[in-house]
């Protein structure tokens, strides 16, 4: 079983806050370029810059952007659930300024999680098994071997 599963709770909630919620890094402007990247010229738009002697812009590492889609996805698919029990946990702030800013959060999140599967395309094999327990008569093998990234090591960083 999964901490990250199942109908929302305030600990599920928090689980999933702890995962994603850690804060940003500071990317100094001499840097851009070893990123490929450029202060916004025009159109008004610029990066959120840091407070303090050091400067720099404020940056997440993507991941954490992306596992913070995944979490909102999850709720928007209990959304009833949440407008139902407000008592037990409140609707996330992600999705409480209306059905459409709500669709259109969840729709840019599915698109970066799309584009990050594509990019970083796992081509491990999942066998699919016979299974007459599970209605379906099949089931994936879930016990794939991974070689991961030490992922603590990324949130303490």
């Amino acid at each position: 079983p999964s901490i990250y599963r199942g109908p929302p709770t305030p600990e599920l909630e928090t689980a999933w806050d702890e995962l994603w919620n850690v804060g940003g890094i500071r990317i100094p402007e001499d840097k851009f370029s070893r990123l490929n990247r450029t202060l916004p010229a025009t159109g008004g738009q610029t990066f959120v810059a840091v407070n303090g002697d050091e400067g720099g812009y404020f940056a997440l590492a993507e991941v954490f952007h992306q596992l913070h889609c995944l979490n909102l996805i999850r709720q928007y698919t209990w959304r009833d659930w949440y407008l139902r029990h407000e008592d037990i946990v409140p609707l996330p702030g992600d999705l409480s300024n209306g059905p459409v800013e709500a669709r259109m959060h969840a729709d840019h999140c599915i698109e970066t999680l799309r584009l990050s599967l594509m990019c970083h395309a796992d081509t491990t094999p999942m066998f699919i098994m016979d299974d007459p327990s599970v209605p379906t008569g099949r089931k994936a093998d879930f016990n794939v071997h991974h070689k991961c990234a030490d992922f603590e090591a990324l949130r303490r960083w």
